[in-house]
């Protein structure tokens, strides 16, 4: 049997190239205890294996021998577990067990021979923040066409009726818009920096193909790549400050801080543990988001005290003489131009960017509306929805007090907003004298 055994290992390591063995059926294999499908293409593919035996664990001799004699005088460890390197370390165990019958109808004279592995499976959250819309390709003259083409298309296709309440306009509207910008412009590309070049990476595949080898041989391409990473990211370094200092000459300020925060790295996000307002520890998901909204609740509703509302000047109970109308088409369209760029959308997900660039096609769906909501008195359900997202000031990260939260909203809100501005602003500063300053 150990002559057989030891065949089959001679037959495995010095195969011709093209060796298969497939489904094991011939009592030899079966006796060695190889009972699946191996396939081994040639001799130099073995360095991605390694051999587990007992002898590596400390157990006590009859549970390291895996080979008895029948004359009961002869013993040995021949059987052996062959796994790949990369789950070497996950070998926590090995030995053989005694009484087990492993082979023929007969018996074996080989023992079982079993390993504990622990397996260590990353997990893949996946990742629940919406991936903006690449409003880079906007720049094209022909993608913008296409967009203003296919907005204007599943606008037509849309239902004419005037007895709609708002909420069942606005929610064809943010799904057109929503769809013909995924279709035309898609989802941006998160940019990872790939600052190791090609001659790094054939480096280290040279040295993934030597390993196993010689010692000296290896070590020389272990150096090799420190020395190629080295130069790599010193070179990430001087392209970084170059676009730095293109950036600031060009006074392209926003082109800089992106150069700044992508060199720089992630900033200290949100901490995993807060404190309640008893100041108990809490690191539970659901715990903490009703921790976060109980503390912005009470940051952004406070209650109104008595002495508070003495304290307040009189106002005058005098009505301001303001345009009462729906707002116009002119109105919307003045205040889509008066958007700001790169402002992040809220709930919706639809960036100014849309609006600005399609404006005769969106002009004409938020007419009707802002006049529906308008005429009812009637705020949408959306538009009372915004997005906060606490930014770490300083102090203590468990503390829920030092952060400042930043609300996201809608653009069609700041839309509405601008167009309310508009109207009381002639009025205010009717009423305004000459030495009173605003804020």
């Amino acid at each position: 049997m150990a002559a057989k055994s030891k065949n089959l290992f001679n037959a495995i390591n010095l195969g011709k190239p093209t060796t298969v063995i497939k489904q094991a059926k011939s009592e030899q294999m079966l006796d060695a205890g190889i009972s699946g499908s191996i396939v081994i293409t040639a001799p130099e593919t073995l360095h991605q294996f390694h051999f587990v035996y007992s002898g590596i664990f400390q157990h006590k001799p009859s549970h390291l021998l895996t080979w008895y004699s029948n004359d009961g005088v002869n013993k040995a460890q021949i059987d052996f577990i062959l796994v790949r390197q990369r789950w070497r370390s996950s070998v926590q165990d090995s030995r053989s067990y005694n009484g087990v019958d492993s082979g023929s109808q007969s018996g074996s004279d080989h023992r079982l021979v079993a390993a504990k592995i622990l397996l260590r499976l990353a997990i893949r959250r996946k990742n629940k923040s919406k991936v903006g819309f690449n409003i880079g390709k906007l720049q094209d003259k022909e993608v913008r066409q296409a967009l203003n083409l296919g907005l204007t298309n599943q606008f037509d296709a849309l239902s004419s009726d005037e007895n709609l309440t708002p909420n069942k306009r606005w929610e064809p509207f943010k799904t057109v818009m929503t769809e013909t910008a995924d279709e035309i412009l898609g989802r941006a590309k998160i940019k990872r920096q790939h600052w190791i070049t090609a001659r790094t990476l054939s480096i280290v595949s040279e040295q993934r193909q030597k390993m196993g080898g010689l010692k000296e041989e290896t070590k020389e391409l272990r150096r090799q790549v420190k020395r190629s990473v080295r130069l790599d990211r010193r070179q990430m370094w001087e392209d970084a400050a170059e676009s730095l200092e293109k950036a600031a000459c060009l006074h392209d300020t926003r082109k800089l801080y992106q150069i700044l925060k992508e060199s720089v790295g992630k900033k200290a996000a949100v901490s995993k543990i807060i404190k309640n307002r008893s100041g108990k520890i809490i690191s539970c998901q659901k715990e903490r988001s009703a921790r976060w909204k109980d503390h912005f609740q009470l940051l952004l509703n406070p209650s109104p005290s008595s002495a508070h509302e003495a304290s307040l000047p009189s106002v005058s109970k005098e009505p301001y003489d303001i345009e009462l109308d729906t707002p116009t088409t002119a109105e919307i369209l003045k205040a889509i131009k008066t958007l700001k760029s790169h402002q992040a959308p809220g709930e919706d997900g639809l960036p100014p960017e849309l609006y600005k660039q399609c404006p005769e096609v969106t002009v004409e769906q938020l007419h009707g509306i802002l006049e529906e909501v308008w005429r009812t008195n009637t705020f949408l359900k959306d538009w009372k929805t915004s997005v906060i997202l606490p930014f770490y000031k300083k102090g203590d990260k468990t503390e829920c007090k030092n952060y400042h939260g930043i609300s996201l909203i809608d653009i069609a809100v700041k839309i509405f907003g601008i167009i309310l501005l508009n109207r009381f602003k002639g009025a205010r500063e009717e009423r305004t004298q000459g030495n009173q300053a605003g804020f």
